[in-house]
């Protein structure tokens, strides 16, 4: 398995996903992401610190570089409709 893919996902049901499955799509999420969409890959479960510290981490990033006060009228659109195009991010 690749070091950046997490070791499970839990369905609902409380199983498991296959870690050969789950490589896979995570290979799958590296080959198709399109170039103008950024993919931080953590090792940590959605409730660990380091998750939220590396999605802080970009924010951080796109207020340094102006990003972010660009990019808010389109989310808060996004929030009240459907995503437009490649308003995306993927952590």
């Amino acid at each position: 398995m690749n070091a950046g893919c997490p070791a499970g996902i839990g369905l609902p049901d409380e199983r498991q996903v296959d870690p050969e499955v789950l490589a896979s799509a995570c290979d799958e999420i590296r080959a198709l992401r399109p170039a103008n969409v950024w993919l931080v890959e953590r090792h940590a479960h959605i409730s660990d610190p380091a998750l939220s510290r590396a999605a802080l981490a970009v924010a951080a990033r796109w207020i340094a570089s102006g990003v972010l006060p660009q990019l808010w009228p389109k989310f808060t659109s996004c929030i009240r409709s459907q995503p437009q195009g490649n308003d995306m991010l993927m952590i």
